[in-house]
């Protein structure tokens, strides 16, 4: 191995994928370090690739330098297709499919909106039978109450306020846009001037 761009696991397969931009090479071993072998060694088709990603009986790779994404068949190299061109400046490559991303339970929004917080539900891994599966969140300068649903802060006369229950929401993305816009203002006066 001179030079590793890309890995990715087979989990099906017990395999571990990597590309090798300096050998022109893709290739593969068992997860115990055995059993390595060339899937596809070219320098028409590998001259710089860069990330790689596997599903079912094919292999998938950006290539930096001919700025396109190219499939082939996993174990022999074969059937070796290019499936887009003109790629500018691509740096990753994932497969979207309900196999790879099965979907999950929404705990968040299983029994009640938003799990019942005021501010933000943030699902959480699931390890045990006994783990939480969300916890409440609340934006900078309030803080989560007893019950863990409700937010609250100190308001300018020092007393303990609540947040109104925004579900998700921040008033702070209604002022995104207004800066954003005078940002773009201040750098056309420096840049013109």
């Amino acid at each position: 191995i001179q030079w590793p761009n890309g890995i990715a696991l087979d989990l099906v397969k017990s395999r571990l994928y990597w590309l090798d931009s300096k050998l022109h090479m893709l290739s593969s071993i068992d997860l115990n370090g055995q059993d390595r072998r060339l899937v596809l060694k070219s320098h028409m088709f590998l001259p710089h690739p860069l990330a790689l990603t596997i599903f079912e009986d094919r292999v998938y790779w950006i290539d930096g330098e001919n700025e396109a994404v190219y499939g082939a068949n996993k174990f022999t190299g074969s059937e070796l297709v290019t499936l887009v061109n003109n790629l500018n400046d691509a740096q990753d490559i994932i497969i979207y499919h309900e196999l790879v991303q099965p979907s999950g339970r929404n705990w968040c929004e299983e029994n009640m909106a938003n799990g019942g917080c005021s501010y933000l539900c943030l699902p959480a891994p699931q390890i045990n039978e006994h783990s939480p599966k969300y916890t409440c969140a609340c934006p900078a300068g309030y803080f989560l109450q007893e019950d863990g649903l409700r937010c609250a802060g100190f308001n300018i006369s020092g007393t303990v306020s609540e947040v109104a229950a925004a579900r998700g929401t921040s008033g702070a993305w209604a002022v995104l846009p207004i800066l954003l816009l005078v940002m773009a203002a201040v750098a056309g006066y420096f840049m013109w001037r």
